[in-house]
């Protein structure tokens, strides 16, 4: 391609070699590069004004052969071409034996003689010469064609310049996103990306994040290293794609990706169930607990300090297992609380962070005192019916009331408890103090130990026990009466005698009674 403008040439008087400066994008993926190293041929020299070099020579005789001027550009960074180059030319002498080319990779692609440049006072001539194959070093020179006699000549070269077509698009990756999972206390996403071109930001346009689809960002940030909080709203629990879009300016573009994982909703607890009669101060608990999403990290089981069944004070946590699933803890201890009824829950966090908690129901009752059980003093005489008395209460009584209250005696004679256990009463009584009469009939005479049990109310009556014990001395053999005899006292008078003995109670009193006939 061939172009053309008019130009007048302006004067000047370096000698240099020079460098062109930093491109400006100029239409998409092309940029202007100024005036690059150069250099002069024997015999000619160069005067430099602005972007005007004057190339002049004496007559000369002969003038040799070779490149009296010429500029040289090179692409300026990987994955870029030179499109174009263009200049404006003038002359001042008659025509000669110079010619204006342009080399391509050192092979040339345009020439003309210097007959074809304008002579002034005409004005310079404008030329762009573009390349149809990449291309990476062009010369643009005054080339004398032979050697022989030319006369004085002098040629304006001005505003040497190149066009540079940029190939490459840029280059894009997401270099980090929120670790693990994003909860429900979480509103934004931090992402960070880093974009890099080899033009720079002028080779870099649009940048837009998008996560599950969504648009969350669009900027022109250029190259470098960036990040962008990501609001999350309108985006659910899952693990969605981020997709990082970065538009080159004339080129494709760049895509990369990432995941941001979100769980926002707390894991589910399910099957929750308690037996609390296992022993004093131990329950099992069973529950179930799922996460669909980022799983569950932990549950944690918690009673309620509260004694009275309310959730009014601290939780207090008894037992901890990790995982999700099924889980069934047995005979844990549970005295981390006080004696009481108490509320409990079943609580998690999940692996996101999210807290759950369920209620279970009912109540755990934590109970580790018997009751308090006291009898009233056995008499020592020797009986064979007793009225026992006894007080009996208990920590939980209010809530649970007590069991009953059982009466055993001891075969054994001796006062020991080497014999069987002879139940005497089983009484419902509840606190408080009461009496229960006792008949010893059947049993040898002699000491027997008395044997009393208060239970406490509730699940553990069978193990939470106050045992108490008395001895009662048992007389049940009838006193011996021996020597008896009668005899008359007189008219109207009878003269009775006898002996009456007991070996353990003793005689109370004896009685002579007498039939009157009809």
């Amino acid at each position: 391609m061939i172009s053309m403008r008019s130009a007048a040439p302006a004067l000047g008087l370096v000698l240099s070699l020079t460098l062109a400066p930093a491109a400006a994008a100029t239409d998409g993926a092309l940029y202007g590069y100024g005036s690059s190293i150069w250099a002069v041929g024997s015999q000619f020299s160069v005067a430099r004004g602005g972007e005007v070099w004057t190339i002049s020579a004496p007559a000369l005789n002969p003038a040799l052969a070779g490149s009296k001027w010429e500029m040289n550009w090179g692409c300026p960074v990987p994955g870029s071409v030179i499109a174009q180059v263009s200049w404006s030319a003038l002359r001042t002498a008659p025509p000669s034996h110079m010619e204006l080319e342009v080399l391509a990779d050192s092979g040339r692609v345009w020439a003309i003689p210097d007959a074809w440049i304008p002579q002034s006072p005409a004005g310079g001539q404008a030329y762009a010469i573009g390349f149809n194959r990449p291309t990476c070093n062009v010369h643009l020179r005054l080339l004398q064609a032979a050697t022989l006699a030319q006369h004085k000549r002098t040629y304006f070269i001005d505003s040497p310049r190149v066009l540079v077509r940029d190939l490459a698009p840029p280059a894009a990756v997401v270099t980090s996103t929120p670790p693990g999972w994003l909860n429900a206390g979480q509103r934004h996403a931090h992402i960070t990306w880093n974009t890099s071109d080899n033009f720079g930001s002028d080779g870099v346009r649009g940048q837009r994040l998008v996560i599950a689809g969504q648009l969350k960002y669009a900027g022109e940030p250029g190259v470098g290293a960036h990040g962008f909080g990501a609001p999350l709203d309108g985006i659910g629990d899952g693990r969605h794609g981020v997709r990082l879009e970065v538009d080159g300016d004339g080129t494709g573009g760049a895509v990369a990706g990432g995941v941001v994982n979100i769980d926002r909703t707390p894991a589910t607890i399910s099957g929750l169930s308690v037996n609390d009669a296992v022993r004093p101060g131990h329950a099992d608990f069973a529950w179930v607990a799922d996460d669909a999403m980022s799983g569950v990290a932990r549950s944690h089981f918690e009673l309620n300090a509260a004694p009275d069944g309310t959730a009014t004070g601290p939780w207090v946590s008894i037992a901890a297992v990790a995982g999700g699933g099924a889980h069934r803890l047995t005979d844990v201890r549970t005295t981390a609380v006080p004696d009481g009824v108490h509320a409990w829950r079943v609580r998690t966090d999940d692996v996101a962070g999210n807290g759950g908690q369920a209620t279970g129901p009912g109540h755990i009752v934590v109970d580790t005192t018997p009751p308090v059980l006291e009898l009233s003093p056995v008499p020592d005489a020797h009986v064979r019916t007793l009225r026992l008395g006894f007080t009996q209460s208990d920590n939980l009584q209010a809530d649970l009331g007590l069991g009953p209250t059982e009466i055993e005696v001891n075969e054994a004679a001796d006062g020991s408890d080497a014999g069987r256990w002879i139940p005497l009463a089983s009484i419902s009584a509840g606190p408080g103090s009461h009496t229960a009469d006792l008949d010893f009939g059947g049993l040898a005479d002699g000491p027997h130990r008395l044997r009393v049990r208060a239970r406490n109310g509730g699940p553990l009556g069978a193990q939470l026990v106050t045992v108490k014990t008395a001895v009662a001395r048992v007389d049940g053999s009838s006193p011996q009466l021996t020597g008896v005899r009668f005899r008359s006292a007189g008219p109207g008078a009878v003269e009775a005698g006898w002996i009456a003995h007991d070996a353990l109670s003793g005689v109370s009193h004896a009685a002579l009674q007498w039939r009157t006939a009809a």
